[in-house]
């Protein structure tokens, strides 16, 4: 049993939601697992995160976060918002008493995996597989 949880604060670009996007967003929005944080009602965001808290076979079914789908506007990076969004999913699935967050990045660009351990992640701590069901 799972629960995601979308951080998300406003952008001010229409073409980055299609209209599928928009679709998308509108669902998860009323997905009762999920919790949304936005500077107002519209379907802009300036940055964006999935956190999904999963109870763990082990550990007494102490769970664990995931993180992905983080994504910062670039007429907004550098602004510490991306930060903020990390720290504020972190907060979620701590006070959710997960015994580890970890985040998933598809990105080989060493300028965000950096910024991930800035913001406390440590890319050597697990290795991490993916089965893309697609193919």
């Amino acid at each position: 049993m799972g629960c995601s949880i979308q951080t998300t604060h406003r952008w001010n670009e229409p073409k980055r939601f299609t209209n599928s996007g928009t679709r998308c967003y509108t669902t998860i929005r009323s997905k009762s697992s999920s919790w949304k944080k936005t500077t107002d009602s519209s379907l802009r965001a300036y940055f964006t995160c999935v956190l999904s808290i999963t109870k763990n076979l082990t550990r007494n079914a102490q769970p664990f976060g995931l993180i992905e789908n983080v994504v910062t506007h670039e007429e907004y990076r550098g602004r510490g918002f991306g930060k903020r969004c990390l720290k504020s999913a972190t907060d979620i699935a701590e006070g959710r008493n997960c015994y580890k967050i970890m985040l998933l990045t598809g990105s080989n660009k060493e300028w965000k995996h950096d910024f991930y351990e800035s913001c406390g992640f440590d890319k050597d701590e697990k290795t991490g597989f993916v089965f893309d069901t697609r193919e």
